[in-house]
């Protein structure tokens, strides 16, 4: 990867009736250059999907994958109670494994508040505790001591607001000195209850700290969750090269970016990477109260994608090792209408954040969108989106997982379009047509952005409805030459799904006679698709179509039209 700034430290904080689990990684490979995040500029975007520079992918196009594996990873699972393990095992190769120093009675080893196996940490009243930490000279961090790119990720509960003295504790990162003083050159922080991420950059030329408080001053919710901090000062846009993320959310960050091309600098003296407080010396006593449960720190910038991707799964348990996928075809239970979003006019077309905390759907040719403050919760009263409706007909709203981008298509003529927004809060820009797309509808593209599934209607040839992809060579170009899919029956096959890795595809499709979800699978995101099978536990009666699935494939979003009555939006789960 050379001396490239990229560099990612994610921090997994424990969501609320979640628990962090043991998300392994395989060795790495050469998956060919990242694709930089789906960030925007608030004006009219291009049709290659905008929002990103650097260098262009070289990966098998469709080829996604999950989330790149990180350079160092640690469990936080050597016990349930006590303070007996000595050492944290690095779970990547060549291991950096962390010595603990258990000093004034912290941390120790606990189990539960929905965090599995985790350390604990309770520091203050003046007295010296202690952490975990390893020295990184001649290790692989080295390799992020002049790069552009890095990533933490840290799983954590906040126990409590105070800290000694008023000088901010150490959660994970890299800096110099020993345990008993030192500097902070990569590191999440915690300062009177805010996290903070303090970071150096070019031989000490531009050193600064990042809140990334969510809750009210001084001090946010003490509930679990999950941070990611993400540096890419490859980014042409400052906005975008240090981003922060809380359980896969981006927060906002009112500090001065680095300058493009700058480079992290991890100091001249000893380097080590830490857990806990790691820097106490005779003057302050940096400690925390908080119940650590999984650290990782990569070498890349994970994307915003890759961030939710992982925030999702980083909700299991974190000592019940690899936790299997859910089966893709495994039946699902009975169906409810998802009663506050339905109404007398046909609802269409459900699709959801990663996070299922916000949905568009379609009615009456114009675009909808409801939220909610958990997944357990009712959404609120839907309302039109106007920017991404008009007098015209707007339909098949397709939402990326990270909120960011929205395909749909615009017109009688079946215009496929794209709009996008910088942030979570922003409105959409104008939809923009993409021409080479043109005469298809209900896209499904993949997170990598080099692969989209679309559906065209070919009235009046038999079928009428089939599906199509296309690839790309990287996210800026043009998409190239439409084909058909294997897939494709004597009846009417549209509206697909595509699954984070692009292996699993869900269609709807009227091959045996009613209109049913189906699924179809394949081995590597460029082998041809699988023979389909019907999605099992739905009323095979009723016309079902539109589906949208979780990212852990448990919960689906469709449309039942029941005869006789409006099209409706339902959920099911398994």
């Amino acid at each position: 990867m050379g001396a490239q700034a990229t560099a990612c430290l994610c921090v997994v904080l424990s969501v609320s009736g979640l628990a962090c689990g043991r998300l392994g990684f395989d060795p790495p490979q050469d998956v060919g250059a990242p694709d930089a995040p789906m960030r925007v500029d608030t004006g009219t975007p291009d049709t290659s999907m905008p929002g990103d520079s650097g260098p262009a992918d070289t990966s098998i196009p469709g080829d996604a994958g999950t989330a790149r594996p990180p350079l160092a990873q640690y469990f936080v699972d050597e016990a349930s109670v006590g303070q007996g393990p000595t050492v944290l095992r690095d779970r990547m190769p060549d291991p950096v494994d962390l010595t603990i120093n258990y000093e004034g009675g912290s941390p120790h080893w606990a189990e539960g508040s929905g965090l599995g196996r985790h350390l604990r940490f309770w520091g203050g009243g003046g007295v010296d505790t202690g952490g975990a930490m390893a020295d990184t000279a001649g290790t692989k961090l080295d390799r992020l001591h002049g790069s552009t790119t890095a990533t933490l990720e840290v799983k954590y509960l906040l126990d409590d607001c105070v800290q000694a003295v008023g000088v901010d504790g150490r959660l994970f990162g890299l800096g110099t000195g020993n345990h008993r003083g030192g500097h902070s050159w990569l590191t999440l922080r915690l300062w009177e209850g805010r996290e903070i991420f303090a970071v150096n950059f070019d031989g000490d030329a531009f050193w600064t700290t990042y809140s990334l408080q969510m809750g009210t001053a001084p001090c946010p919710s003490l509930t679990p969750g999950v941070t990611h901090v993400v540096v890419d000062t490859d980014q042409a846009d400052p906005n975008e090269r240090v981003r922060a993320y809380r359980n896969g959310t981006r927060v906002s960050l009112a500090e001065a970016q680095p300058p493009q091309g700058a480079t992290l600098n991890l100091g001249t003296g000893v380097r080590n990477i830490h857990l806990g407080r790691a820097h106490p010396d005779s003057a302050e006593i940096r400690d925390i109260r908080a119940r650590i449960a999984y650290a990782a720190i990569y070498d890349v910038a994970l994307t915003g994608l890759e961030v939710m991707e992982r925030a999702t799964l980083l909700g299991t348990d974190d000592s019940a090792g690899t936790p299997p996928l859910v089966d893709p075809l495994a039946p699902f239970g009975p169906a409810e209408a998802v009663t506050e979003l339905n109404s007398a006019a046909d609802e269409d077309d459900p699709t959801l954040r990663g996070d299922m905390l916000e949905i568009y759907f379609e009615r009456d040719g114009d675009i909808w969108r409801s939220t909610r403050d958990g997944t357990a919760v009712a959404f609120r009263p839907p309302a039109i989106v106007a920017e991404l409706s008009s007098a015209g007909s707007e339909t098949n709203p397709e939402l990326s997982a990270d909120g960011l981008t929205m395909h749909l298509t615009v017109g009688p003529t079946d215009n496929q379009s794209i709009s996008t927004r910088p942030d979570l809060d922003s409105p959409w820009v104008t939809p923009t047509s993409i021409p080479e797309l043109a005469g298809y509808s209900l896209a499904s593209v993949a997170p990598n952005r080099r692969l989209v599934v679309v559906a065209q209607d070919l009235s009046p040839a038999p079928g009428s409805w089939d599906l199509f992809s296309a690839t790309r060579p990287d996210h800026r170009s043009p998409w190239g030459a439409v084909t058909p899919l294997s897939v494709n029956s004597a009846g009417e096959d549209q509206a697909p799904w595509l699954n984070g890795t692009s292996t699993l595809m869900v269609f709807d499709s009227t091959r045996d006679g009613t209109r049913q979800i189906w699924v179809s699978q394949r081995a590597t995101a460029s082998a041809p698709f699988g023979p389909p099978i019907k999605l099992e536990g739905l009323d095979p009666t009723i016309d079902e179509s539109d589906a949208w699935l979780s990212p852990d494939l448990r919960t689906l979003y469709f449309v039942r039209a029941i005869p006789g009555q409006a099209r409706e939006i339902y959920r099911a789960t398994r």
